[in-house]
């Protein structure tokens, strides 16, 4: 079974990720922030991590670095979400390694076209 760790501060956020890829059968996993998004991916290991770049604490930018730099995380395919994008933050982001970008807010087809280049769905 394929694995989703979907990373934002916001509860709203997530709970529309996790909606809309519930009946796709991936196991869904959450993380109200970057701290906590590095330790589930180390333990859980997700095919793919929908990662908020704004949060408190530790930034999606930072948590994705740190997933990266982790043998056990590195082939995890990163998408980043963001609010704002601008070119500073498509370079940041690609150097942490994300895969992706997804800015906020989008849509139900757009977040699964996005998953499907990595999950097949």
């Amino acid at each position: 079974m394929k694995k989703v760790l979907v990373v934002d501060d916001v509860k709203a956020i997530r709970n529309l990720i996790v909606a809309t890829l519930s009946k796709s059968g991936i196991q869904m996993l959450e993380a109200d922030n970057g701290r906590d998004a590095v330790t589930i991916a180390k333990r859980e290991i997700p095919d793919v991590i929908i990662m908020d770049v704004m949060m408190p604490g530790l930034n999606g930018i930072q948590a994705t670095t740190q997933i990266k730099a982790d043998p056990l995380t590195k082939n995890c395919v990163v998408i980043m979400l963001t609010a704002k994008l601008t070119g500073e933050d498509k370079k940041a982001g690609f150097s942490a390694g994300a895969s992706e970008f997804l800015t906020k807010p989008f849509g139900p087809k757009e977040l699964m076209d996005k998953l499907d280049k990595y999950l097949s769905l």
